[in-house]
């Protein structure tokens, strides 16, 4: 998959926010990284799809719009897997 990112707000340690676009369609993403203490950190993440492309697309985010809640969790974990591990 091909995508494009566009950092609309860089602000570290705060916050990082971007738009993301590719053949599926077009979202975009606020990250808040808040410090909880010396060896903790929440992350927080706003998501909202400004266009979706293609009949699938639409038809999944009409019907079943867990699945992006879910897919954009499971890249969270994955994040949060490698960001311990270094």
């Amino acid at each position: 998959m091909d995508m494009l990112e566009t950092v609309t707000k860089r602000n570290p340690p705060e916050e990082f926010h971007g738009t993301y676009e590719g053949d599926f369609g077009k979202n975009t993403m606020h990250n808040y990284f808040d410090v909880l203490g010396p060896e903790s950190t929440r992350w927080r993440s706003e998501l909202e799809y400004l266009e979706m492309n293609g009949f699938i697309m639409k038809t999944m985010a009409f019907l079943m719009p867990s699945i992006f809640k879910k897919q954009t969790q499971k890249w969270m974990d994955q994040f949060k897997a490698f960001a311990e591990k270094s």
